[in-house]
Parts: C-alpha cells; sequence; structure tokens
C-alpha cells in the first residue's frame, strides 16, 4: 500500500500495485483491480465525485467512481513514470512525471497537457495546490551521480514554472502539503522539514534525531500542525507551524517501511504501511 486519500464518500482511498483500495471508518476493506501493469503511486479526491490515481507501471491517470467503475488515459510521453497527483483550483488534476521531467494536468473528461520543468533529473515525487492558487511539486534523485540541483518547484495554472532551490546537495523532497499557515511543507529523506512560503523563502527544520533521517510523508492533522512519517518505522512525527517538534514511537514489523498519511473524518490520523497494512493514529 502505497498513498492514500480522502474520497468524496468520506472514506479513505489507497493504493496497492495492482489494486485500489477503500477503507470504512470501522476498518472494512473493498479493493478495486486495476487491468494492466504496476504499481499505482498517487491518489487523490477529484472534483468530479470520483477518486483519480496514477499507474505507473500502465504509464496512464485514472479515475474510479464511488461505484467502483475505472477509466484510464494514456500519457503522452512514454515511459513518463507518473507518480504524485493531486485536484488543481483550476478544477482539473495536476500530477508529476518522475521520469520524463514533466508536470501534467488531466481534465476531467481525459484531456492531457505536459509541461517539461527546466532542471533536468528532477525524480518528481509529490504535488500538492498550495493556498496561493498554484501548484507545487517536489523530486528527489541521487546528486552524486546526476548532478541535479534540489527544487522545490511552483508552477500556475497556466504552466509557468519557478523553481526554489534548497540549501543542501542531499536535501531532496520526498512530500508535500500545504500548511495551515499558509505555507508548504515538505519531507527531506535526509533527516528535515523543510518549510518554503509562496514567495520562495525556505527554512530547514533538522529532525534527525527524532526520526532516524527519513522523514518521508506528510499530512496536516485535525490540530493544524504537520505530521510526518519516518520511513524507517520508528516514529511518527509532528511539527507545529512555528517549528516546535515532537515524535511518537511506534513499534513495527521487521523491515516494515511506512509510507503515507491522510487525516481521516474520524479525527484520527490514516496512515500506509508498504507491508500491505493501514494504521490509525488516535488524536485523542
Amino acid at each position: 500500500m502505497l498513498s492514500l486519500t480522502l474520497g468524496p464518500d468520506g472514506n479513505v482511498w489507497f493504493t496497492e500495485d495492482a489494486d485500489l483500495g477503500r477503507i470504512t471508518m470501522d476498518g472494512t476493506i473493498t479493493e478495486f483491480p486495476v487491468s494492466g501493469t504496476d504499481p499505482l503511486l498517487g491518489i487523490t479526491a477529484g472534483p468530479d465525485r470520483k477518486v483519480w490515481f496514477t499507474n505507473s507501471g500502465s504509464n496512464t491517470v485514472g479515475s474510479i467512481s464511488m461505484d467502483g467503475a475505472i477509466v484510464e488515459y494514456p500519457l503522452p510521453t512514454a515511459l513518463a513514470d507518473p507518480r504524485g497527483i493531486t485536484k488543481g483550483p483550476d478544477g482539473n488534476l495536476w500530477f508529476v512525471e518522475h521520469d520524463a521531467n514533466k508536470v501534467g494536468r488531466i481534465t476531467t473528461d481525459g484531456t492531457i497537457t505536459e509541461f517539461p520543468v527546466p532542471t533536468p533529473d528532477s525524480c518528481l515525487e509529490r504535488i500538492v495546490a498550495g493556498r496561493d492558487g498554484n501548484l507545487w511539486f517536489v523530486g528527489v534523485c541521487m546528486p552524486v551521480l546526476t548532478g541535479t540541483q534540489y527544487n522545490v518547484g511552483r508552477i500556475t495554472t497556466g504552466g509557468t514554472i519557478t523553481e526554489f532551490p534548497l540549501t543542501s546537495l542531499l536535501a531532496g523532497a520526498m512530500d508535500i502539503v500545504a500548511g495551515s499557515d499558509g505555507n508548504l511543507w515538505f519531507t527531506e529523506p535526509a533527516g528535515r522539514i523543510g518549510r518554503i512560503s509562496t514567495d520562495g523563502t525556505i527554512v530547514e527544520y533538522t529532525v534527525g534525531v527524532l526520526t532516524s533521517t527519513r522523514p518521508w510523508g506528510i499530512s496536516v492533522g485535525p490540530d493544524s500542525a504537520l505530521w510526518f512519517i519516518d520511513s524507517k518505522g520508528t516514529a511518527l512525527g509532528r511539527i507545529t507551524t512555528d517549528g516546535v517538534l515532537s515524535q511518537y514511537p511506534i513499534t513495527v514489523p521487521a523491515h516494515t517501511s511506512y509510507g503515507y498519511w491522510v487525516a481521516a473524518p474520524d479525527g484520527d490520523l490514516w496512515f500506509t504501511n508498504w507491508d500491505a497494512h493501514i494504521y490509525r493514529f488516535s488524536m485523542q
């Protein structure tokens, strides 16, 4: 299980290698097989009462209705490797292409437009709608191999891209979310949580001592703080919008890696485990 989102039906929807899944607040799971190859990576609720997803193996972006009907749309660029996807402020869906180094836009009727990212080999991972009416995206690669400068990117709904360099060569970013303070917050697997204002000012907070240096998925909690996951599986982290850090140790099976999460209507945080589990963390 890789990514999850809150669906228009009030349930949590998630991606697996070859299935889409839905879990109710009482833990009942339904799975919907997706044709073609895997994996399914990104997922988001659309503006059309459907859930939208990316299929990396089939090189498609697809949607599923609340009654389980699935439609997929092939990308114009071959082997693009679509990853994160989000609902845009313009009523379209926006996604990133890891291998093609592009940001994509798809309308709800399936029309796709792609926008090349200026910095090569950015290895784009995630994208989110900011409170400023733009889309913000991040990526992570091996700079010692590619020589890539890590950036946080912003794209307008008209396709204009601006990139803001991170301070460290090792500061690739894995996930990004719009914070309750109007800024964008992102995780750096090298051991930091980053904050970028909508004018491009970046602040980074070192959290390696709390989470074994591997912050991964990040989400806004019902308390308006930012919650993040340690991909090494040792802790859940929390950072307030003024930078105060705390942690919640967790016990996990051996060789387990945690992924992404979402705040659910029951007031809890739900998060994924890459070894086929979904967990619920109570805020009470």
